[in-house]
């Protein structure tokens, strides 16, 4: 295979961006196109390659969007031969397998607020294999020394700080500070990004309050539906470090495709994290 197709990944991947990647995996009988053949369609419906005729191009880049927002493979199965190739325009017939995969970056968390509950989070999502960005407003000592773990500490003086960030469809946004006025700036902000999670923590009345703030500030329903919040997945968690493991399990099942979606939290669910964190 050329290695164009690698290089367009790269270059998707460097600006930001994600994708999805077709390959024909299996041909029976006469296709448009030898197995190994690759396909990329990017997040906004650019593409490049070629799987061999408009009918299978078209189905992938239909198919695209579900793979990135799964983030899971999938198969697809053509068969060409007959009426089916005639209705692709093809005068090749067989059966073709394709196989979709999405092209994304290695997950990045930020976590805005890095005290009691802040930090044991960053330790264990890089553990967890994400990159981590440890942005914080209070915390004079924090440093590489003190939390080696952090790939990026950010010693913010104000929420443009995390507005100067890379947020992408692969950024985890989690707010854990302890200050309710701030948590609402700091999720405005993240609600304006791509970020592919977001998360807050804090009690369902603590949720209710930003959510009114925010909703006069023009935030609309689809946007506050993306947050999860209280944020974590309901283990009985007390302590702060047992709170950081409700919020990585919660990460990594949204990361893996076993998350039913962002917490309902304009419906009433049940709570998975109800606790405000511990002042510093």
């Amino acid at each position: 295979m050329s290695e164009t197709i690698y290089e367009k990944i790269l270059e998707l991947l460097r600006s930001g961006r994600e994708g999805v990647l077709a390959t024909i995996v299996g041909v029976d009988g006469s296709a448009p196109q030898k197995a190994g053949a690759k396909f990329l369609v990017s997040d906004d419906g650019e593409t490049f390659g070629t799987i061999g005729g408009r009918h299978l191009e078209r189905v992938v880049v239909k198919e695209a969007p579900s793979v990135l927002r799964d983030r899971r493979p999938k198969r697809l199965t053509f068969t060409l031969d007959g009426a089916g190739a005639e209705t692709a325009g093809l005068i090749c017939g067989g059966d073709v397998e394709v196989y979709l995969e999405p092209v994304t970056r290695e997950p990045r968390l930020i976590v805005v607020g890095v005290g009691h509950i802040g930090r044991p989070l960053v330790r264990m999502a890089k553990q967890a294999g994400f990159e981590v960005v440890a942005l914080d407003e209070a915390a004079s000592d924090l440093t590489a020394e003190t939390l080696p773990e952090a790939d990026r500490i950010v010693l913010a003086e104000d929420v443009s700080e995390f507005d100067r960030l890379t947020v992408d469809r692969s950024t985890f946004v989690v707010v854990v500070t302890s200050g309710h006025k701030r948590d609402e700036e700091y999720l405005a902000s993240a609600l304006r990004t791509r970020a592919g999670y977001i998360g807050m923590i804090g009690s369902r009345a603590k949720r209710d309050h930003a959510f009114a703030k925010l909703r006069e500030a023009g935030v609309t329903e689809d946007d506050l539906r993306r947050v999860h919040s209280p944020v974590g997945i309901d283990i009985g968690s007390v302590t702060p470090g047992e709170i950081a493991v409700s919020i990585l399990a919660e990460m990594i099942a949204e990361r893996r495709g076993k998350s039913p979606g962002p917490f309902a939290s304009l419906s009433g669910a049940a709570s998975a994290a109800p606790r405000e964190e511990p002042s510093r």
